[in-house]
């Protein structure tokens, strides 16, 4: 006859065991549970990333962007073009308003068209001489006049202009060998180019705010400077 104490025993370890196999396999549905909950989510972010680099929207963005830049990049050079070409037209501006305040007549536009009259010399060393009505070729210079003969003086350069003027020598090609007192408010000087082989006297006469003109010139054989 079987022991009742014994079947007891038998169905108390039958269950613990199938206590132990549920729990088991409770556990082993959780983690396969998390490692499904994350797998998903590292498959959504990996699409996201995908969707963003394929999106057609972030392309154009970023297009119009480069775009944008570029056009920004060629307005600045352009107004820089602008601003240069302003600043040129500015000086050339302002250097013509100096000109016209210093009001020095320009060689280019001093009369060629003067008539001139031949005088008769009796100096052996003039080769032709000449008057004319010339013009004063204008000045820095008003009210009172000195005549200042140091090399800087503005009389000094507006001389040698004068000269230039009424003669064919250019001012960066001329040697002033003598600049001389010729009377009141009168010089009188002696010139030639750099290689000396031509060689003027020019007689000139200060005109009140008006500058230096020019009243007769010679034109020398040879360089002689004696006065």
């Amino acid at each position: 006859m079987t022991d009742p104490n014994n079947l007891s025993r038998v169905d108390r370890h039958s269950k613990r065991r199938n206590n132990r196999i549920q729990l088991i396999v409770l556990i082993v549905l959780a983690i396969l549970c998390v490692v499904l909950l994350i797998s998903l989510i590292f498959k959504k972010d990996s699409s996201t990333n995908d969707g963003n680099e394929n999106d057609p929207t972030t392309e154009n963005i970023a297009t119009e962007t480069n775009d944008k830049e570029q056009k920004t990049n060629e307005k600045d050079s352009t107004d820089e073009n602008k601003d240069d070409k302003k600043d040129n037209e500015t000086d050339d501006e302002e250097k013509d308003k100096e000109e016209a305040k210093e009001g020095i007549m320009k060689k280019e536009d001093y009369p060629t068209d003067i008539t001139k009259e031949e005088m008769f010399t009796t100096d052996g060393n003039v080769e032709e001489a000449f008057v004319a009505d010339w013009p004063p070729i204008g000045t820095n210079q008003t009210g009172t006049h000195t005549v200042n003969f140091d090399n800087e003086s503005e009389d000094r350069k507006e001389i040698k202009k004068a000269i230039s003027y009424v003669t064919d020598l250019k001012e960066d090609d001329m040697i002033e060998h003598w600049v001389g007192n010729g009377g009141d408010q009168k010089v009188i000087a002696t010139v030639s180019n750099n290689d000396q082989s031509i060689a003027y006297k020019v007689y000139l006469q200060w005109e009140i705010d008006k500058g230096w003109k020019p009243t007769k010139v010679e034109k020398l054989k040879s360089l002689n400077i004696e006065q």
